[in-house]
Formats: C-alpha cells, sequence, structure tokens
C-alpha cells in the first residue's frame, strides 16, 4: 500500500460513538505513507471523546513493514508515525506490532504512539524493530494515558498538544513490552516514552537497544551561594554569618537571583550561538577561593 498525500493515513479505523475499533494487517504486507505537508501514520486506530465504558477498546495487531514520510518541521500537526491508536475518552488501547520494522522520517516522528485520557489501560508489545532516523523531536515508542503527550517543541518543557486531560486523577496503567531496537537517533530524540497520571507504569525491554537522541546546544548554569529572599531574612536574623560565608568567595558579595537570569539569558541567546557544553558557575568566584586557599592552607583553613 502507497498511500501520498498533503496529510496520508494508510489504514484508519475510527470509531466516534460509544463502540471499539480494531485493525489488522497481515506479514509480509508493506505500508508506505508520504505526507507533502504533514506526516501521517501507517494505522491508525481511533476512538472520539464520548465517555467510554469498559467494553471500548481500540486494538491494533500490525505485522506489515511500515515507512512514514513527512517533513522535517516540527509543527505539532507534522506527526509522521508507524502506528497510532488515541483514544479521546479513555478507552483500553492495545498495540502489538510483529512486523519487520517501522521507520519514520521527519519531526515530530513516533514509531508506535498509543495515547488516551482516562481510566484505560496502555498496553504496547513490539517485536519489531523501530527508526524515527534523524527527525528532530521524536519518540520511538510514546504511551501516555494521562490525557496530554509529552513536549514536541524543541528543548521545550511545555505540553503542545492535549488529547481530553481528565477531571480526575486516576488514569489507567501504562505497559510497554519491547524485544528489538527502539531508536530515536535525531535531536531531541526519546527512545521510549512511558507515562501515566496514576496509573501504573511498566517498561519491559527484553532484547534489543533502547536510543535516545542528541541536543546540539546544551549549557546549563552552577549557582552555589545566592542572595536570595530566605537567605537574606536568615542573615538579618542573625541565623546565617556572613563572614564566614564570605570567607570563602572571591568577590565581596554574593551571586543574586537576577544574576543567574541574566547567565540564562546570555546562554539562550545569539550572543552564545557559539558556546555548547558548558557548565558556567555563577559563585561570586566560589571556585577559585576554594582551589586557591585549600592549596595554600589546606583543608580547612583558618583566617
Amino acid at each position: 500500500m502507497n498511500v501520498s498525500a498533503v496529510r496520508p493515513r494508510g489504514i484508519l479505523a475510527w470509531v466516534e460513538g460509544n463502540g471499539s475499533a480494531t485493525a489488522t494487517t497481515a506479514a509480509g504486507t508493506v505500508i508506505n505513507v508520504s505526507g507533502t505537508e504533514r506526516g501521517g501514520p501507517g494505522v491508525y486506530v481511533f476512538s472520539g471523546f464520548n465517555a467510554a465504558t469498559a467494553a471500548n477498546k481500540l486494538t491494533a495487531n500490525v505485522a506489515s513493514e511500515i515507512t512514514s514520510f513527512g517533513p522535517e518541521t516540527t509543527n505539532p500537526g507534522n506527526l509522521p508515525a508507524g502506528i497510532r491508536a488515541l483514544s479521546g475518552a479513555g478507552a483500553q488501547i492495545d498495540v502489538t506490532y510483529t512486523g519487520p520494522g517501522i521507520t519514520t522520517h521527519g519531526g515530530n516522528g513516533t514509531g508506535i504512539t498509543a495515547l488516551s485520557s482516562g481510566t484505560g489501560s496502555i498496553t504496547v508489545n513490539s517485536s519489531g524493530s523501530i527508526d524515527t532516523t534523524t527527525g528532530s523531536n521524536a519518540v520511538g515508542i510514546l504511551a501516555d494515558s494521562s490525557g496530554t503527550i509529552l513536549p514536541r517543541s524543541p528543548g521545550l518543557l511545555t505540553d503542545i498538544q492535549p488529547i481530553n486531560p481528565v477531571a480526575t486523577a486516576i488514569t489507567g496503567s501504562v505497559q510497554v513490552n519491547t524485544s528489538k531496537d527502539v531508536l530515536a537517533r535525531g535531536e531531541f530524540g526519546t527512545g521510549i516514552s512511558a507515562t501515566s497520571g496514576s496509573g501504573a507504569v511498566t517498561v519491559n525491554v527484553q532484547a534489543g537497544s533502547v536510543m535516545g537522541g542528541w541536543q546540539s546546544d546544551l549549557d546549563s548554569v552552577g549557582p552555589t551561594y545566592v542572595m536570595t529572599p530566605p537567605l537574606r531574612a536568615k542573615v538579618e536574623a542573625g541565623q546565617r554569618d556572613m563572614k564566614k560565608i564570605m570567607s570563602v568567595h572571591a568577590l565581596g558579595r554574593l551571586p543574586e537571583p537576577a544574576d543567574i537570569a541574566d547567565a540564562i539569558a546570555f546562554l539562550a541567546s545569539d550572543q552564545a550561538k557559539s558556546i555548547t557544553g558548558i557548565l558556567l558557575p555563577i559563585d561570586a568566584g566560589w571556585l577559585a577561593a576554594v582551589s586557591y586557599r585549600t592549596y595554600a592552607g589546606g583543608v580547612p583553613w583558618k583566617e
């Protein structure tokens, strides 16, 4: 099967009401989907947002070789995927993949996605290899029962694609079992992500490798003593001895919270575009003073 479209789907099993949906493919079959504007799934099983009952279930039994192509963009609408199972009402989701392999190309790619919102449990069993190649923000296997998926913006810890967040904290369990490679080698890639609001989460890697991606620009700051409002209050109350604190600092002042913020803003700006992989101390010379005084007078030193 070959599907090429603006927003392609290979096989779609969709139930909008209170029911179940199942998609099954046989061994030896091949599914190729290619999106010109947005990537899409090779197999897609979906249930709508009506209240689910215990009988509701989404099932994908897939044995096909699947390739999904999408643009390199990390726009939230671009979601190339091998298998996607999504329930807006908390139906149970069972995904079993026994094919020779799933390969995705493009930003936000996922080998297998299983997302629910409510008390329905999620089980993913994969004995076929998964490779999201070099697409940014890719996830090999993404399973979540809490109603929101994980971050999909480069490096940002924010949810940007809610499904149907549940009002209760009670959510279904999530179980992921793999026995072949699960690779997400692109920028910000995650091999396996299994999350739940309150239900149990289990990940079993029985064989093969799980590989996440990389981040091209990763820096950090390392503050030590910082004159925060709580510390200032303790100093003013006589609960902290500033003379002792300052005796291990090269400068005559402690960093303020604004100094930390300024350093982070600098590292995140274009002015630091040629800087990566560093830990920037924001310590008023604490590291320098400790090293010098240890060398000069031993530990502990005396004023």
